[in-house]
């Protein structure tokens, strides 16, 4: 089973720089990954994105991946959203 967290990134049209995104498990404060780069040394766990989302994916996700992932947009005014993972959750902001 493929558990994933997805982050929606507003971008006016006058934006040319695509903010970063990162990933952190809240509770160890872990970072997951940044951009398409994934940082943690679990390697069930990868990044994606679209146009409007980036996803976090966990692949054959446990007990122990349970809990909040927060989704960090790097930009001028940082922004985040946190979400809560079991076996299968999304988090979209707009």
């Amino acid at each position: 089973m493929e558990g994933g967290a997805q982050c929606g990134v507003f971008r006016p049209l006058f934006m040319l720089v695509v903010p970063q995104v990162g990933w952190v498990k809240t509770d160890t404060k872990a970072i997951q990954a940044i951009g398409e780069h994934v940082i943690t040394h679990n390697n069930r766990v990868s990044v994606s994105h679209d146009r409007e989302k980036h996803h976090l994916h966990i692949t054959r996700a446990t007990l122990e991946d349970a809990g909040q992932y927060m989704c960090q947009l790097n930009t001028p005014t940082m922004k985040s959203q946190v979400s809560e993972k079991s076996a299968l959750s999304h988090c979209q902001t707009a």
